[in-house]
């Protein structure tokens, strides 16, 4: 996100239509182009982070020609690159590409002086609207607007998405407790940290008395199994033997879909509310009991419930097991309504024609159809045709364009 803030600081400056800009523009650039201008060690730290993006930054930007006050020779305003890149040469940088016009059009003269034919080919046919100035586009954003969004997603590293890490973002936990589950998967909380390091601790689990790491208290301990045990048997989980939190959640989740599961969070809860209690009987003398996990995990589920947040699509397949815990999910059922549809006659003279396309699969096998009926609504003529594997779109579009 700090590069994106930095692409959108180089737009701005680019931009130059702030005061902020024009004064890092003299004070930094000194009579250079923005990507070519020298680096010094006294620059201040917003200047160096932006030398650090600004050739990449630079490349996401076009310019539209007006009154040509742009750089002839730096800017991205060919559809193919920069002039120098093309050419290959360092130029006179203070060359705006209106130096190269007369009466608005350009002067071809001037720029076989400058660039080769086949360069002078491209340029002539650029546009050139003299109504209005030149004009900056983002080329990462569908309407030439700089957005933030645009620009992380080119410069963020693309991974597959992870199932596991949709179980712990979900929309149904508090992000306290998603960064908790984060935080357990990357061993990022207990004493191991610290050990690691070569510091001497002494931790106990205050269920068992035994020595405190992540397997033992969240997956092994006494009052631990018990807890996932009442919730294994309402939703009939088989509790996988193994010392990784991250297969423990994995064997919850049954499905892969976009909506927030009940399964999804259950686990999460529990390791929460382990955690949350051996914290109270470490600093409050709290009793670990595995009673006191599991009420503390429903009422989180009864409060979600209760706001509106615990919906029975969130409970898909398990509406019974939900139910079983006291909270009161109902199945929704969409109300159907019969609409009459009917075929009307044309006028007297006239021809109605109907058509239809339609895939299966979507993209899948395809056809296209239709009947010409006259005004007694009798069957002039109808046609169908394969149209192989298409999409319904393409489908609909093609049964107009069949004579």
């Amino acid at each position: 996100m700090v590069t994106a803030f930095s692409y959108k600081l180089w737009w701005r400056l680019r931009l130059n239509n702030s005061l902020w800009s024009k004064i890092s523009i003299s004070k930094y650039c000194q009579g250079y182009f923005p990507t070519l201008s020298k680096l010094f060690v006294t620059d201040s730290s917003i200047w160096k982070r932006l030398c650090t993006i600004r050739k990449e930054a630079q490349g996401n930007i076009f310019w539209s020609l007006g009154t040509g006050t742009t750089s002839f020779w730096q800017n991205w305003w060919l559809p193919k690159g920069t002039l120098a890149n093309l050419v290959g040469k360092q130029c006179n940088l203070h060359v705006p590409v209106s130096w190269f016009w007369n009466n608005h059009d350009w002067d071809v003269q001037k720029l076989q002086q400058a660039v080769p034919t086949h360069i002078v080919e491209l340029i002539t046919e650029v546009p050139i609207n003299n109504n209005q100035p030149d004009i900056l586009h983002w080329k990462l954003s569908k309407n030439g607007a700089f957005t933030i969004k645009s620009t992380w997603n080119e410069i963020r590293s693309h991974q597959q998405p992870q199932h596991l890490y949709r179980s712990l973002w979900s929309k149904l936990l508090i992000p306290n407790i998603s960064i908790f589950a984060w935080r357990i998967i990357h061993n990022w909380i207990f004493d191991e940290r610290l050990k690691q390091k070569g510091i001497t601790l002494v931790s106990k689990c205050y269920c068992c008395e035994a020595e405190e790491t992540i397997p033992h208290l969240f997956l092994h301990s006494e009052k631990s199994l018990e807890a996932w045990g009442f919730f294994a048997t309402k939703f009939q989980i088989n509790i996988p033997q193994s010392n990784d939190v991250s297969i423990l959640i994995q064997s919850w989740k049954n499905r892969d879909n976009a909506i927030p599961h009940i399964r999804d969070i259950i686990p999460v809860l529990i390791m929460w509310n382990i955690w949350n209690l051996q914290n109270d009987s470490k600093h409050r003398g709290t009793t670990f009991k595995a009673n006191t996990i599991i009420c503390r995990t429903l009422v989180y589920l009864h409060n979600l419930h209760r706001g509106g947040l615990l919906k029975p699509e969130n409970a898909q397949g398990d509406l019974f097991a939900v139910n079983s815990l006291h909270i009161p999910l109902q199945p929704t059922f969409k109300r159907q309504i019969a609409t009459i549809v009917h075929w009307k006659k044309p006028q007297e003279g006239w021809y109605k024609l109907n058509t239809d396309g339609a895939s299966k699969g979507n993209p899948g096998v395809s056809r296209a159809g239709g009947i010409l009926r006259d005004h007694l609504g009798r069957v002039i003529f109808a046609f169908q045709e394969p149209l192989g594997t298409t999409t319904n779109t393409q489908a609909e579009c093609v049964r107009y364009t069949k004579d």
